[in-house]
């Protein structure tokens, strides 16, 4: 989620551009300088401070900042450009409690100027208030409600509060801003995941599966259509993934999603991999190997479509891997006595009883 004290910090990087016209002497420093004198002293020390900030040089843009606000701080037209510049260039340094004070004195100057609420927005939660902090990016992005790194941060922010439906509408306005910026869809996609809205979440991850298929999108969109009951898409999305071969994680789902289809193609290319690594694309991932979880579900698909001396041969994998699984053993029973093979079906049982005499009683019932 949104960290604005690590995302780019956007300045003031144009100055006030009023016509110095004005050719009396300036009284206020007493340095004799003439209004024009000084308009050009000042927007040159304030592209300077714009320039090292634009580099990356905040503590060179703090001494430079300093050295102007020292000198031209309590001119009525460029003092609190200057300073403004000089919070900022705190603010970049890292020091949001010094910067705070002269960001709030822009902002007497400045109150609508979008970039100013932002910048006090982002020191204010540098400093834990986020309660303010909140209002403040409130207000960039009603006074600038075509700003997309605005709508972006905004509904960053509002899920940091538990916000879910006011992050949803302000990441919704920023991708329509902006529909080429996939941040908006990435920051969407996670604040649907976190409140389990997995129907939702799929369109954005589709699309960043298109433009941008890093592992995250990869594996939260195979989530989010199994979160959404979306069994038959999930399944054609891991098979185009499959040849290229799939994390065990992936595999897992598909394995899930084929026994509620009561499917099984899937589940038999995996048992078949072990002895023959041509019989999945892609090949089985080690973790599966040691996976007991993993054969229990391969064996009670292969048990339900019919493929007995298969899902055997998955069960006893899944119990060599957890021997005292009552579940894995139940279904070696059952297996065992759809292959007529009644005297080990019935030692079978008597282990499932030592490990759950509770079955007995249900039995006799």
């Amino acid at each position: 989620m949104l960290n604005p004290g690590l995302r780019s910090i956007r300045g003031w990087l144009a100055v006030t551009c009023l016509a110095a016209f004005m050719c009396c002497v300036w009284v206020g420093t007493g340095s004799g300088m003439t209004r024009s004198e000084v308009a050009a002293q000042a927007q040159a020390g304030l592209t300077k401070v714009d320039g090292l900030l634009a580099d990356g040089q905040p503590g060179a843009a703090i001494l430079e900042a300093r050295r102007l606000f020292d000198q031209l701080g309590d001119d009525p037209l460029y003092g609190w450009q200057i300073e403004g510049r000089l919070g900022l260039a705190l603010l970049r340094g890292g020091d949001a409690a010094q910067a705070l004070p002269h960001l709030e004195t822009v902002m007497r100057h400045a109150p609508n100027d979008h970039v100013a609420h932002r910048n006090l927005a982002v020191a204010l939660l540098a400093l834990g208030k986020k309660g303010r902090a909140l209002t403040e990016f409130g207000l960039v992005v009603e006074l600038a409600p075509l700003d997309f790194d605005a709508r972006l941060e905004y509904g960053q922010f509002l899920a940091e509060f538990h916000d879910v439906r006011g992050s949803v509408e302000q990441l919704e306005v920023a991708r329509k801003l902006c529909p080429d910026c996939l941040e908006a869809d990435r920051s969407l996609a996670g604040v649907l995941l976190a409140s389990r809205k997995f129907s939702a979440a799929v369109e954005p991850l589709q699309k960043l599966m298109a433009r941008d298929p890093t592992p995250w999108a990869r594996m939260n969109l195979g989530l989010s259509l199994a979160g959404a009951g979306r069994d038959v898409d999930l399944l054609h999305f891991l098979d185009g993934l499959a040849p290229e071969g799939l994390s065990a994680a992936e595999t897992n789902l598909s394995i899930e999603a084929e026994g509620r289809l009561l499917e099984f193609h899937r589940s038999l290319a995996c048992l078949r991999a072990l002895s023959d690594p041509n019989a999945l694309p892609g090949g089985l991932a080690e973790e599966l190997l040691t996976d007991h979880g993993f054969w229990g579900r391969v064996s009670l698909n292969l048990l339900e479509s019919g493929y007995y001396p298969e899902g055997l041969e998955a069960a006893e994998l899944a119990i060599n891997l957890d021997p005292e699984n009552v579940v894995y053993r139940n279904n070696r029973v059952v297996l065992l006595l759809k292959l007529d093979r009644e005297d080990e079906a019935a030692e079978e049982w008597d282990e499932v009883l030592r490990l759950d005499p509770s079955l007995e009683a249900k039995e006799t019932e």
